[in-house]
C-alpha cells in the first residue's frame, strides 16, 4: 500500500518541537551511537515546510588503523542502522536552517494550502530571531549614548 504524504513544500505549519541527532559517547569519549534529541518550544512557531527526508539511528563503528604484515592498514568506519525516522525539514525564516520536525509535532494552518494571490500571502521573515526587537524608545536612549563619546572630523569614534 502506498504511503501519501501529509504535507507539500511550502506549506505553512506550526511547529511545537523540533529533533536533533547527535552522537552518544561511552566512559572513553569514543562515539558509540547516533541518537535523537527532541527540542520542545516554549509556544509554537510559524514555519514553511521545505522538504522532507529520513535520519538513521544505530551503533557508530569506528574505524582505525592498524599494523600487519603489509604495513598499516587502515578500517573505515560505518554506521549499523537499527532504526530509520522520517522527518520533514521546516524553516522558520529565509535566513534560517531547516529543522527535522517528526509528524506528530506538525499542526496544519488552515486556509494556507493553496494560495493563488500571493500579494495577501503572508510571508516568512527574512530572519526568525529570538531576541526582542528594539523599542523605538530604546533605540533613542542608545542614540543619546553614542553623542556622547568624542568623534573625528570624519564622524568615527576616537579611542
Amino acid at each position: 500500500m502506498k504511503k501519501y504524504l501529509r504535507f507539500e513544500i511550502g506549506d505553512r505549519v506550526l511547529v511545537k518541537a523540533f529533533v536533533g541527532f547527535g552522537a552518544e559517547r561511552n566512559k572513553e569519549k569514543v562515539i558509540t551511537e547516533r541518537v535523537m534529541d527532541r527540542v520542545v518550544l516554549d509556544k509554537p512557531r510559524e514555519g514553511d515546510i521545505t522538504g522532507a527526508g529520513y535520519r538513521h539511528l544505530g551503533v557508530i563503528h569506528t574505524g582505525g588503523s592498524y599494523y600487519s604484515l603489509e604495513g598499516t592498514e587502515y578500517e573505515s568506519g560505518y554506521l549499523e542502522i537499527k532504526k530509520t525516522v522520517f522527518v520533514w525539514k521546516v524553516r522558520f525564516g529565509f535566513l534560517n536552517k531547516e529543522v527535522d520536525v517528526l509528524e506528530e509535532d506538525i499542526i496544519a494552518c488552515s486556509g494556507d494550502k493553496i494560495i493563488v494571490n500571493f500579494k495577501g500571502a503572508k510571508k516568512l521573515p527574512i530572519k526568525f530571531a529570538e531576541q526582542p526587537i528594539i523599542t523605538e524608545e530604546y533605540r533613542k536612549i542608545l542614540s543619546e549614548e553614542s553623542k556622547l563619546y568624542p568623534r573625528d572630523s570624519k564622524g568615527r569614534f576616537c579611542k
